[in-house]
C-alpha cells in the first residue's frame, strides 16, 4: 500500500508539473499562475542561498506592480520555488525524471550524465536535460578539524571523512582528489553526509575531515572556521597538475585570503555551476526567465545579494557548458549578443 501511495504522489507531481507547463502558451497572459521549481542542494552550501536569490529575481506573481512602473522585473505571474536536494546528481536525475523543472549541477556531472560518459559510463544518456546558464565557479574545499593532525589529503588515511553523500557531484570531485594521492575512499573511515551534517560532526569531534564542492563563502565552513573548530587545507601542486591534465572541467582555483577566517591563499581546484532546464519547458517560458536573470535590476540584486553573486555575469554565462542548450536560451543569448 505504501508502495501504491509513492508512486501515486510521483504521478501526481509529474502531472502538475506538465500542467504548470502546459499553461504557458508564449509569454503569459492574464492573472494565469506560473508554478517553477529550481533544484538546489543543502540548506549550508552555495546552491540553495543563490537558488533563493534567483527565485525572487525570476518571480513577479500575478497582481504585483510591473516592473516600469517600480515592482519586480521577474517573468510575469511566475512564482518561482526552490527545492533542497542532495545537489548535482540529485538534481539532473529530478530533471530528467520530470520531477523539477530545473536545477543547478556541476559542469563535469551536467556533461556526463547527458553523455552518458565518465562515471556514468554504461548508463542510458539524459535525453531531457537542457542547459541555461553557468553561473559561478564552485572551489573544492578541504575542511579539516583543528587538532586532527591533517595538513593534507596525504593525511587522511585512517580518519573520518565525509566526502558527502553517495553520488554527489562532490563525491565525484572528492574521489578524484583522492585517486591523484593514491587513494581511495576505502583508506579512510567513510562517513556520509551532506555539508551541513558534516558540519554538525566536526563540531561534535566525531568527523575529521570533509570535503565539499561550493562556491566560496560556503555557510557550514564559515561558522567552522570563525569558531576555530576548522581549517581548510590546499592541493599539492603535482597532485593539481595530474587532475587538470585528465579532467577538463575542473580549473585552478585560489580560495582567497579572508574569506574564512583564518584560512589564507588555499590551492585548490574548481568546476562551474550550471542553471539546467527541462526540455519539455516551453520555449517562450525559458527565454523569458533567461532575460529576466540578466535583466539591469538583476545585477543589482546578484550583486548585492551573495558574495557569489557577483560573479554571476553575462560574458561567462555558456561558459563550460557542453550539453545542448535550450531553445529558449538560445534565442535569449543571440539576442543579448553571445551567439550569432
Amino acid at each position: 500500500m505504501a508502495r501504491f501511495v509513492s508512486r501515486l504522489l510521483g504521478i501526481v507531481t509529474q502531472a502538475a508539473l506538465v500542467l504548470a507547463m502546459l499553461s504557458v502558451s508564449g509569454t503569459a497572459r492574464g492573472n494565469e499562475l506560473i508554478q517553477f521549481s529550481i533544484g538546489t542542494g543543502a540548506i549550508a552550501g552555495t546552491y540553495h542561498p543563490i537558488g533563493s536569490l534567483i527565485v525572487n529575481i525570476i518571480s513577479q506573481p500575478p497582481g504585483s506592480r510591473a516592473c516600469e512602473d517600480g515592482g519586480g522585473c521577474g517573468v510575469p505571474n511566475l512564482v518561482a520555488t526552490t527545492q533542497s536536494s542532495q545537489g548535482s546528481v540529485a538534481n539532473v536525475r529530478a530533471i530528467q525524471d520530470g520531477r523539477i523543472l530545473s536545477g543547478f549541477s556541476q559542469a563535469d556531472v551536467a556533461h556526463d550524465m547527458v553523455a552518458g560518459s565518465g562515471a556514468f559510463a554504461g548508463m542510458p544518456p539524459l535525453d531531457k536535460v537542457r542547459g541555461l546558464a553557468n553561473l559561478y565557479p564552485e572551489n573544492l574545499h578541504i575542511v579539516v578539524r583543528r587538532g586532527a593532525g591533517i595538513r593534507s589529503i596525504a593525511d587522511l588515511p585512517g580518519k573520518r571523512v565525509s566526502m558527502d553523500v553517495l553520488g554527489s557531484g562532490t563525491r565525484f570531485a572528492a574521489e578524484t582528489v583522492l585517486a591523484a594521492y593514491g587513494l581511495t575512499d576505502s583508506d579512510v573511515i567513510s562517513v556520509n553526509g551532506t555539508s551541513d551534517q558534516a558540519a554538525t560532526l566536526m563540531r561534535k569531534g566525531e568527523l575529521d575531515a570533509f570535503i565539499v564542492v561550493a562556491g566560496t563563502p560556503a555557510r557550514a565552513v564559515t561558522t567552522l572556521t570563525r569558531d576555530s573548530v576548522a581549517a581548510v587545507v590546499g592541493l599539492g601542486e603535482d597532485q593539481m597538475k595530474a587532475i587538470l591534465a585528465d579532467h577538463r572541467f575542473f580549473s585552478r582555483s585560489t580560495i582567497l585570503d579572508g574569506i574564512y577566517e583564518g584560512v589564507s591563499g588555499v590551492s585548490t581546484i574548481a568546476v562551474g555551476a550550471q542553471w539546467l532546464i527541462s526540455a519539455d519547458v516551453p520555449e517562450d517560458l525559458v527565454h523569458d526567465i533567461c532575460r529576466a536573470l540578466w535583466s539591469d535590476s538583476a545585477r543589482i540584486a546578484l550583486d548585492k545579494g551573495h558574495p557569489q553573486g557577483r560573479h554571476i555575469q553575462l560574458s561567462r554565462a555558456l561558459d563550460g557548458i557542453s550539453i545542448p542548450l535550450h531553445p529558449g536560451a538560445t534565442r535569449c543569448y543571440r539576442e543579448l549578443g553571445l551567439i550569432k
